[in-house]
């Protein structure tokens, strides 16, 4: 955007102006092949008398000494004056009005080195916040291609096309605890999670790509294919929904993937906060105090000296008679694995949870859970309008089942 001096100055600050403009544009012409010069010249150009090729037959008025310098610009760059080059009415080509009103103009141009591009360039009747110019458009026609939208594939992981192979699992795990029995808990819970881990399977078009990338192995699955993963799970629970003859309403809204976010919440004083961490702290408080123990720990305790070891049918039982599919708990251990496992994994799990019997010393697993808020009305705005779900560790409630179970058969006899 240029502004070139007005007639009353000297020709010296003219000629300067051009010299330096054409440096510009000599600069700019080694980096970018289109370049669009336009602003106030102060000039009239008239018609074109000589029939250059760079001015068009229907400019206004009569030709100054910087319309003569402007022309001489163009014809030495090769730039084109596009308001010459299209036929307009009279009041849709002056671009400048003097301040009496009696004199009007052209003086403002666009300038372009691609004519071949250029389609129209015309000027706005209204003035433009109450100057005495008018606006001044020039419209090109894109020479970029457009490029069609593509469809991308969903992101796949460096092995190919992966799927959990229970037939693979329940093998792998026999084996391994064959070899290798663990000793306590945490080893059996390890040796659980790495069996699951390795009993993915590819498609047989992706098999040798998988063999050269098995080091990426642990690589987690793609967000997009852990929502197609849930979005399977949820449609496979309608469906058992449906066949046991349920409320297809309610488990939709159950499983609804899309829940609003948890972006705020009302302090006890009425006012809202949107602080993450202050509303951490506000449902731990309010839940602390919700679930804290009202009554008073006894001093001693009461051991049973003949207290039963649990037995590998009681665990067996305990595994059988429970839901598939249960959420897991921070350990991300499945009850379908266990199912698939029992086996061989039962005979291990009954020793590890005598040892808990026995010693009385609770899994750090089992002491963390994983708490999720589900709203209970349709705009929550205070803790008490959530509902809180603990995820806690699968075994930890099978060990609590077990012992309920005595507790029944204790009481009803």
């Amino acid at each position: 955007n240029v502004y070139a001096p007005t007639s009353a100055a000297n020709e010296t600050q003219s000629d300067k102006f051009y010299k330096d403009l054409k440096k510009v544009y000599t600069r700019l012409s080694k980096w970018d092949s289109s370049i669009i010069i336009c602003g106030d010249f102060n000039a009239v150009v008239g018609c074109s008398s000589d029939d250059l090729p760079f001015v068009g037959g229907h400019g206004t008025g009569q030709r100054s000494d910087n319309g003569d310098r402007l022309v001489n610009f163009a014809f030495s760059n090769r730039v084109s004056i596009l308001n010459t080059i299209y036929p307009k009415r009279p009041n849709r080509k002056w671009t400048w009005i003097s301040p009496n009103g009696k004199t009007k103009n052209e003086i403002d141009f666009i300038l372009t080195n691609r004519r071949e591009i250029a389609v129209d360039c015309e000027v706005y009747c209204d003035y433009l916040n109450c100057s005495d110019h008018r606006l001044l458009r020039a419209r090109f026609r894109s020479t970029a291609k457009k490029e069609k939208s593509r469809k991308f594939a969903k992101a796949k992981r460096a092995g190919g096309e992966r799927s959990w192979d229970p037939v693979r699992f329940k093998n792998t795990i026999t084996e391994m605890l064959t070899e290798n029995p663990p000793t306590c808990y945490e080893e059996l819970t390890e040796s659980i999670m790495e069996r699951c881990q390795h009993s993915y399977a590819c498609n047989s078009s992706t098999q040798q790509d998988f063999r050269s990338n098995e080091e990426n192995d642990d690589v987690p699955l793609p967000d997009d294919t852990r929502r197609t993963d849930e979005e399977r799970g949820s449609s496979e629970n309608q469906q058992r929904t449906a066949v046991k003859g349920r409320s297809l309403k309610k488990t939709k809204r159950a499983l609804t993937l899309k829940s609003s976010p948890f972006t705020n919440l009302e302090r006890p004083d009425g006012s809202t906060t949107y602080n993450r961490p202050e509303i951490r702290k506000l449902v731990l408080t309010h839940f602390s105090n919700l679930y804290a123990a009202t009554t008073r720990e006894p001093q001693s305790r009461y051991n049973h000296p003949d207290e039963p070891e649990i037995l590998q049918h009681e665990v067996e039982h305990a595994i059988v008679t429970s839901k598939t599919n249960i959420s897991p708990g921070p350990d991300q251990i499945t009850m379908l694995q266990l199912k698939l496992g029992i086996e061989s994994i039962a005979p291990h799990l009954t020793a590890a949870l005598n040892q808990v019997l026995t010693n009385g010393r609770t899994p750090e697993d089992w002491k963390t859970v994983k708490i999720s808020l589900l709203p209970k009305t349709t705009k929550p705005k205070k803790v008490k309008d959530y509902r809180p779900v603990a995820l806690s560790s699968i075994v930890s409630k099978l060990f609590t089942k077990i012992l309920t179970r005595r507790i029944t058969a204790k009481s009803e006899d």
